[in-house]
C-alpha cells in the first residue's frame, strides 16, 4: 500500500477529488432478536420508489459479547473473509432487547433520532456522527469511515507503543508497523485499541487510520467495519 493514498478528507466538510461518501444518515428498518440488533440505513431519504436507485444500503449489526461489551459490525457488501480474533461465545450472552436498543450489563446501544447512541448506566458516553460515517468510494477502492463524538475535556489513551504525547487528542495515528525508532510519530507496536477518560474503550478491526479531533474520533477501515465498545469502572 502506497504511503497514504487513503487520506480521505482535507477538512471536516471537504472531500478529496474522486471521493464519494455514502453516509449513514437515514435508518429505514430495524430488526432485533435475542442477541442482535440490526439497523439498515441509506445515504438519502427514501420517499418514493425511485429513491432506492443509486442509494446504497449500509447494515449495522450490534451483538453482545459479554457483560458491558458490544460488537458493532458495519458493512455495505458482506462478501469478504471475516477474520475473528475472538472465539464464538457458547452459549451466547443474553442481552436485554427493545425495538431500538440492545443492552448488556449497564452498556446500551440505542438508535435515537437517526443516531446510534452508546450509554452506560443511562448516561451517554459517545455516539456515532452519522453525517461523516459510512461507505467511501475512492480511486483506490472502497473503505468504511466511522466518527464517534467526543465530550468537552475528554481525553484518549492507548493505540500501542507510541512516542508522541500520552493523550492522543488531536493526533493522527496510522496503524502501520514501521521500525521507526523512538523519535517519530510512527510505531512498530500498533494496537488498534484506545480508552477514554470517560471509562469506555474501543477496539477496532481492519483499521487503516485513526485520528482524534477535539470534537470527534475518526477511523477509516477496509470494506467492513467491526468495532468493539466496552466499559469498565477502572
Amino acid at each position: 500500500m502506497k504511503e497514504y493514498e487513503i487520506q480521505k478528507r482535507i477538512l471536516v466538510w471537504h472531500l478529496d477529488e474522486g471521493i464519494t461518501l455514502y453516509s449513514e444518515k437515514n435508518y429505514f428498518e430495524i430488526e432485533s432478536n435475542s442477541n442482535k440488533l440490526s439497523a439498515y440505513s441509506c445515504a438519502f431519504p427514501i420517499v418514493t420508489r425511485n429513491d432506492t436507485l443509486n442509494n446504497p444500503v449500509i447494515t449495522t449489526d450490534i451483538t453482545a459479547l459479554g457483560e458491558n461489551i458490544l460488537r458493532v459490525d458495519v458493512y455495505h457488501h458482506k462478501g469478504t473473509l471475516q477474520q475473528k480474533p475472538f472465539p464464538e461465545l457458547s452459549p451466547p450472552v443474553t442481552a436485554n432487547m427493545t425495538e431500538t436498543s440492545i443492552s448488556t450489563g449497564k452498556l446500551t446501544a440505542e438508535l435515537k433520532d437517526n443516531e446510534l447512541v452508546f450509554s452506560y448506566g443511562g448516561k451517554e458516553i459517545t455516539r456515532r456522527f452519522s453525517r461523516l460515517s459510512g461507505c467511501m468510494t475512492t480511486p483506490n477502492g472502497r473503505y468504511m469511515a466511522e466518527y464517534l463524538t467526543s465530550d468537552i475535556g475528554e481525553t484518549y489513551y492507548g493505540l500501542g507503543e507510541r512516542f508522541t504525547a500520552f493523550p492522543k487528542n488531536g493526533q493522527r495515528v496510522d496503524m502501520w508497523n514501521l521500525d521507526s525508532g523512538c523519535a517519530s510519530e510512527m510505531s512498530h507496536k500498533n494496537v488498534p485499541f484506545f480508552i477514554s477518560s470517560k471509562n469506555y474503550g474501543v477496539f477496532v478491526l481492519s483499521i487503516i487510520r485513526n485520528r482524534e479531533r477535539s470534537c470527534r474520533v475518526r477511523t477509516i477501515l477496509s470494506s467492513r467495519r467491526e468495532t468493539f465498545i466496552l466499559h469498565h469502572s477502572w
